[in-house]
Parts: C-alpha cells; sequence; structure tokens
C-alpha cells in the first residue's frame, strides 16, 4: 500500500456540474460532493477578489499529486469561460495524509439522506434510514445520489405525485435515480444518457434496488406520449433540448426541469413558457427547479 494520498478540494465558481463530469473523467475515480470547509484556498481565474468562495464542491481521494488535475482544470475553466462567455474559474486545496485508510474516510464522509418519501442509503450504511421508499445508492462516476440539491429538488418533488400507470422519461439519467424513484412509486419509465458509463450505473442501480425499466438507451429523448419528463442537466442544455421535449410531450404532459442556477433561470422560462405553464418553482441554495404543465 502507497504510504500517502493526496485530498484534494475543488470549488468551481459556476456549473458545478460541468466540473463533476470533467473530475470523473479525468481522474477515473469516484468524487464526493461535499460543504466548502474552512481551509485556505488557491483560486484560478479571472475574478479574484469578486468571486465569492463557494459554499459546496469536490473533493478528491488519490494516491497521485494533483499537478495534473490542477493544471488540466486550468485548460478546463479557460476553455468553458471562451465558450460561454463567462469568467468561470475554481478555488482549491490539497494535502498529502498518511495512507491509514482513506476509503473508509470517504465512505464516511457519505451518508445516508431522506428526501421527501425517499432514503438514499450507500451499501455501506451501519444504520440506514427508513422512509416510505428506500433506495440504495453508491457514488460512483455517474451523476446522482441524492446529495446535490438539484437532486433532493426532483425527489421532493416527485414525492406527492401520484405516478402509478404513468410513462415517464428521465433525459441525462447518470446514476438512473431518478427514474428509479419514479418506478418505484409505480411509473413505466424509460431513461436516457450520451455517457455510457452512465447507461451502466443505471443498470446496475435498478437492479440492486429490484426495480425495472420499460426501455434504457444511449442518446437523446426518442419516442414520444410521455406522462412525466425529467431533466436534471445544466440549463443550456435544458434550453437546447425544448424542442425535443416539446414533440415528445402530449397535451398534459408534466415536466421536471433541475440543474439550473438561479442567475439562468429566466433563460429557461423565456423559452419553455411558449408552451408550457410554470406550476411550482422550488429552490434549494442557488438550485431552482420548475414543474411545468402544458394543462
Amino acid at each position: 500500500m502507497q504510504e500517502v494520498y493526496f485530498k484534494t478540494i475543488i470549488l468551481p465558481t459556476d456549473h458545478p456540474d460541468l466540473f463533476s463530469a470533467f473530475l470523473l473523467d479525468f481522474t477515473n475515480e469516484a468524487i464526493e460532493e461535499a460543504k466548502a470547509p474552512n481551509l485556505p484556498y488557491a483560486f484560478f481565474g479571472t475574478k479574484e477578489g469578486t468571486a465569492p468562495l463557494p459554499k459546496e464542491g469536490f473533493i478528491i481521494y488519490s494516491p497521485h499529486d494533483p499537478k495534473p488535475l490542477l493544471k488540466a482544470l486550468e485548460g478546463f475553466c479557460t476553455e468553458l469561460s471562451s465558450r460561454i462567455g463567462l469568467a468561470v474559474g475554481f478555488y482549491h486545496h490539497s494535502a498529502q495524509h498518511e495512507n491509514k485508510d482513506w476509503i473508509e474516510a470517504y465512505k464516511a464522509g457519505v451518508q445516508p439522506i431522506v428526501c421527501g418519501d425517499f432514503a438514499i442509503n450507500p451499501s455501506w450504511a451501519k444504520e440506514p434510514l427508513n422512509a416510505p421508499i428506500c433506495l440504495s445508492l453508491d457514488p460512483s462516476l455517474a451523476f446522482g445520489t441524492g446529495h446535490h440539491e438539484s437532486t433532493r429538488l426532483l425527489l421532493q418533488a416527485f414525492s406527492p405525485l401520484e405516478v402509478g400507470g404513468k410513462i415517464a422519461l428521465d433525459v441525462g439519467c447518470g446514476s438512473g435515480i431518478l427514474g428509479l424513484a419514479l418506478a418505484k412509486k409505480g411509473a413505466k419509465v424509460s431513461l436516457c444518457d450520451i455517457d455510457p458509463l452512465a447507461i451502466e450505473e443505471t443498470k446496475k442501480n435498478f437492479s440492486k434496488n429490484h426495480a425495472t425499466y420499460e426501455d434504457l438507451w444511449l442518446g437523446s429523448i426518442k419516442g414520444g406520449g410521455y406522462d412525466l419528463i425529467v431533466v436534471n442537466i445544466v440549463a443550456s442544455v435544458i434550453i437546447g433540448l425544448y424542442a425535443e421535449i416539446l414533440k415528445a410531450s402530449h397535451a398534459q404532459t408534466e415536466v421536471f426541469l433541475s440543474g439550473i442556477l438561479d442567475q439562468h433561470e429566466q433563460s429557461v422560462l423565456k423559452t419553455y413558457l411558449k408552451a408550457f405553464n410554470l406550476k411550482r418553482r422550488t429552490q434549494e441554495n442557488e438550485w431552482v427547479c420548475l414543474h411545468l404543465s402544458k394543462s
């Protein structure tokens, strides 16, 4: 066993979901979503002094020196800022630790949680939580364990719904948690994602939780006539999916959009209110969830 490991904390100033995807792809490790501890952070970006320290970010435990990761993140930020026309940076802190058992330290940071009617327990939980519907999910390279606000908002939105027999689509399914939650409530669920890893994780999580889906595919939206459409992706992608979601819906379709930072909410609404009505808006920290319907 290697004598030391590195614990690196990354706090993005914007687009944390894109950072999450980049970190997963670059490190090929599971990462932990966490509140920002009080530490002396370094900063990369063009907004130092004006960009407030984010309240949340990601922790990477690795046997590898973090310098290549930080260098790659700098290039990622530069490219992202250029593409979206918004200065994006990140705060970071790295420390070397004695390698006693960093896997156990990682597990200790991922606790069971309850979101509405759903309890989400990692497989190693010594004291799993109870709720009307219990789900078992471990953090992996696919996004979605219920610990992020965007996922929690959707699980809470699903809790009062009567979805038995309804036809649902989870777009950008990640770990499959949202489709799984709907399936456990009795919906007939299909799921899709453009990441092959997400497809494999979704298969695994449905099997682990003794749930079934109607269809699961690699790619974007297909088919139509869905009663429920759920999307938990960044705002720019949600806006880009508008035409496909409109085509896949019918007169009574309900659409749930999450992963939207409050600063981008009006851009999403400007697009979707052309055909949908806003039924409910919820927010946790800077994250917004929109419940829309044609009726």
